[in-house]
């Protein structure tokens, strides 16, 4: 005979995250959209795969690598994953720097807006927790660290953790949320996070508390930089509300590379088009292509043409362009023609409108 089971609560059984499921109620801690990292685990590479040796370069989007010191490095997407991911980002160590300067760092961030991390209300009695959580494999052993701070760099919290093999491990870092300070609630950078750093003593400070000043990791923590070919790999990167890290959230690819489009964007296809072709004593003429962006991009991007571009038969370029998309071509002023199309191939181009 059937029977009906009907639960009107769900409380978890250990303490700790005090998640709590009620009957025709979201819980507080939603079940999708956990984590406010983009491309965590790594997957969406639009600039390439070859290592990238400077800073500021992306080895994948939304995650860059900064480094100010007398030693070298590569960086670069790589296949080697814990199980249940595809990509980690590795970091390897071609030339030492075994005491760095105050002012020298290297580390490894992604950047969030701030309006996208607004509703932690930190900057407020408000303020709320959030756990993050990645995993790292490591050809050193000891106590590593990073930071999160806001965006204009004088608010951060160091943290540390423990390697205690070269296998792949996760870690958590439960952070309470700031309840003073400045955190930007518009597009511009709202929070940077660095799951694995280094500095000098200007940019470290004590493991696990709140500083008024700028800091990539805390005070003590093993230098990356200090081993020739010591290697780090970081994946499954997630900030999330609460203080329990929960399973890494796997988003689709088409919507992990949408959200990445939105602060660099790569078309290598070709491109086409028409316009006018006027020969007149006083109109001007003008060819020209346009191209609409797959989604607004965070601000007014930089727009880098990778291939070829013509105009036959016209004496100046043109462009207009916002975070929506562009118009390009070519114009001749005052009449004559400037005809037989334009044309962007080989290569097309690059909209960059990073944090």
């Amino acid at each position: 005979m059937a029977s009906e089971l009907q639960v009107n609560t769900i409380t978890e059984a250990t303490s700790g995250s005090g998640i709590t499921f009620a009957k025709d109620v979201i819980p507080a801690t939603p079940l999708s959209h956990r984590n406010m990292v983009i491309n965590g685990d790594m997957r969406v590479a639009q600039r390439g795969t070859a290592a990238v040796t400077a800073t500021n370069k992306f080895p994948i989007d939304r995650f860059n690598v900064q480094f100010g010191t007398d030693g070298t490095f590569t960086a670069q997407q790589v296949s080697e994953s814990p199980v249940n991911f595809q990509y980690s980002t590795k970091w390897t160590v071609t030339g030492t720097d075994t005491s760095l300067a105050a002012t020298q760092y290297a580390y490894i961030r992604t950047q969030l807006e701030g309006q996208d991390i607004a509703h932690l209300n930190w900057g407020s009695s408000d303020a709320r927790t959030v756990t993050l959580s990645f995993y790292i494999k490591s050809s050193i052993t000891g106590t590593f660290g990073g930071a999160v701070w806001n965006g204009a760099f004088n608010r951060s919290y160091p943290f540390s953790y423990t390697v205690s093999s070269t296998n792949w491990e996760r870690k958590s870092i439960t952070i309470p949320g700031d309840t003073t300070g400045t955190w930007t609630t518009d597009n511009t950078t709202g929070m940077s996070i660095s799951p694995l750093a280094s500095a000098g003593a200007t940019y470290t400070n004590t493991a696990g508390a709140w500083v008024g000043s700028g800091a990539v990791n805390p005070t003590g923590a093993t230098n990356i930089m200090n081993t020739n070919g010591a290697t780090y790999h970081i994946t499954g990167v997630q900030l999330e509300l609460g203080s329990v890290a929960t399973p890494f959230e796997h988003k689709s690819y088409a919507e992990e590379l949408t959200r990445c489009s939105r602060y660099y964007h790569k078309n290598t296809g070709n491109l086409t088009g028409g316009g006018l072709s006027l020969s007149t004593a006083s109109l001007d003429s003008v060819v020209g292509v346009s191209y609409q962006f797959p989604v607004p991009m965070r601000t007014q991007p930089t727009l880098v043409f990778l291939g070829a571009s013509a105009r036959q038969g016209a004496v100046g370029d043109g462009a207009y362009y916002n975070e929506k998309g562009f118009v390009w071509g070519r114009y001749k002023n005052g009449g004559g023609n400037a005809t037989t199309g334009a044309y962007i191939k080989d290569g097309f181009e690059t909209s960059g409108a990073e944090l």
